[in-house]
């Protein structure tokens, strides 16, 4: 039997926790149904809690939706013709030359955040998932990383700009962004979170 490449072997052990973590929370979902209340809640928390794993060109896709329904919300002001673009260089440009970590919930791609340098690129999530801490985990991976971090958003963008100042981040500069018109916000947060 030949032996599987390291990289290959790896996404071979990540694809069986997956499926192992997939069906524990199934087991663990119908036995609650049946026994409520019986389980520790930390058995149900550390199974069913999102994972943050490096981007693979295979989650392209997935991401863009993603990034697409989340600009939707955040962005009504940017116009269909400036989405369809910056979704051709999301493909192209910005996921493949950017750090980018992909987040999980139940081994299913929710969000995700690119990093160039210190300087978050872009951090979206699927909005069925807004408020429920996981951007946090995304910003608190990503200082893990690089340390104080640095981020350019609309002024427009009233969700974004409420999380990262709620993360601490603060205004420190701002510039008009040619290709939409908008003033575009700098924002910088503290050496400690």
């Amino acid at each position: 039997m030949a032996k599987w490449p390291p990289i290959q072997a790896n996404a071979e052990e990540r694809l069986r926790r997956s499926l192992r973590r997939a069906r524990w929370l199934v087991f663990i979902k119908k036995y609650q149904s049946i026994c409520p209340g019986t389980l520790p809640s930390a058995w149900i928390w550390t199974l069913s809690r999102p994972m943050i794993r490096q981007y693979q060109s295979s989650d392209t896709e997935t991401l863009i939706s993603i990034w697409m329904s989340a600009s939707k919300l955040a962005h009504p002001f940017l116009g269909d013709d400036f989405l369809t673009q910056e979704a051709i260089n999301m493909r192209t440009l910005y996921l493949p030359n950017a750090e980018t970590w992909v987040i999980e919930h139940t081994t299913v791609p929710i969000g995700f955040i690119a990093l160039i340098g210190s300087e978050i690129g872009g951090l979206f999530l699927d909005p069925a998932y807004h408020g429920q801490g996981y951007g946090h985990r995304m910003v608190d991976h990503a200082w893990k990383l690089k340390g104080p971090l640095r981020v350019d958003i609309f002024e427009r963008n009233t969700i974004g700009r409420r999380f990262y100042d709620r993360t601490g981040f603060k205004q420190t500069g701002q510039y008009l962004h040619e290709a939409s018109g908008e003033i575009i916000l700098t924002m910088t947060m503290p050496s400690t979170l």
